[in-house]
């Protein structure tokens, strides 16, 4: 009798284990997908900002600027963005003139909301 208890319990257990474990696995898998979807909308978005600030150099006549994005994730999920930007004209130019340029590559429309972004001429 007791065997037939002990049997009847793991059959019973059993598929419930199972149904749990597929379950967790399946809620694993897509939240996996929606952080690939993320980082993939984040690098596109990323992208398409440095291109606008490149058009925009471009149109200034700093054409052929160096720009390089680099982020930092916080514990939080905040992400701050560095938008570092590298052209001989813009050396030469004030401080009063870098801070005008670096304002207005801020305003352009591809920024990521509502990430932190600074701007650096080298």
């Amino acid at each position: 009798m007791k065997k037939k208890n002990i049997m009847t319990a793991i059959c019973m257990i059993l598929p419930a284990l199972i149904t749990i474990l597929a379950i967790s696995g399946t809620v694993h898998g897509r939240n996996k997908e929606k952080e690939g979807n993320t980082e993939q909308y984040c690098y596109t978005a990323r992208q398409e900002y440095m291109q606008e600030i490149r058009d925009y150099l471009e149109e200034k006549g700093y054409g052929d600027s160096g720009i390089t994005i680099n982020y930092v994730t916080d514990e939080d999920g905040a992400v701050e963005y560095t938008v570092t930007i590298h052209h001989r004209k813009i050396d030469k130019l004030d401080e009063e003139e870098k801070t005008h340029l670096a304002e207005a590559c801020k305003g352009l429309k591809g920024q990521v909301d509502p990430y932190m972004f600074s701007i650096v001429f080298l």
